[in-house]
């Protein structure tokens, strides 16, 4: 009896774990792509050996999927590169750029409520022509400052 019941518990976790993998696709990008090749055992060998590399790789961006890291470097390098742009239509509470990084941010439901934030928060956001950096952080503040925006800034 005993030994039926792990074996029953080893196969349903083979196959909630197989769905879970699937369904998060762990072999999209990063070393376990190298390795899955559309095989559940590979999936699940690869899933447990390269979990704690794996989650590493994804969030620093290193793996070739676009972690947290690499999200804010696009944003970073969006803001640097529409500096003028951004401060102008910042000012205005509107304009494309300004849309275009509210999606950046995860604001796609709120990007007229994101303008306005940026609006009403200008002096403190683009101080002392802050660097794309520091513009990033204090927007990532601002965002959290307003939970009436519907935004997730750390997903992109």
């Amino acid at each position: 009896m005993k030994k039926f019941t792990l074996a029953l518990l080893a196969l349903s976790a083979s196959f909630t774990l197989s769905q879970t993998a699937l369904a998060n696709d762990p072999g999209s990008c990063g070393l376990p792509s190298l390795a899955i090749k559309n095989s559940t055992i590979n999936i699940l060998v690869n899933f447990f050996t390269s979990m704690p590399t794996y989650t590493l790789g994804v969030t620093s961006g290193t793996s070739g999927c676009k972690g947290m890291v690499a999200i804010d470097q696009e944003r970073s390098e969006f803001i640097a590169s529409n500096y003028d742009s951004l401060t102008e239509e910042a000012a205005q509470g509107k304009g494309l750029h300004l849309e275009t990084l509210a999606g950046l941010m995860g604001c796609q439901s709120s990007k007229a409520q994101f303008a306005q934030m940026t609006q009403k928060n200008f002096g403190s956001l683009f101080v002392d022509q802050a660097d794309a950096v520091q513009v990033l952080e204090r927007l990532k503040a601002g965002i959290k400052a307003q939970p009436a925006l519907s935004c997730t800034p750390d997903l992109g």
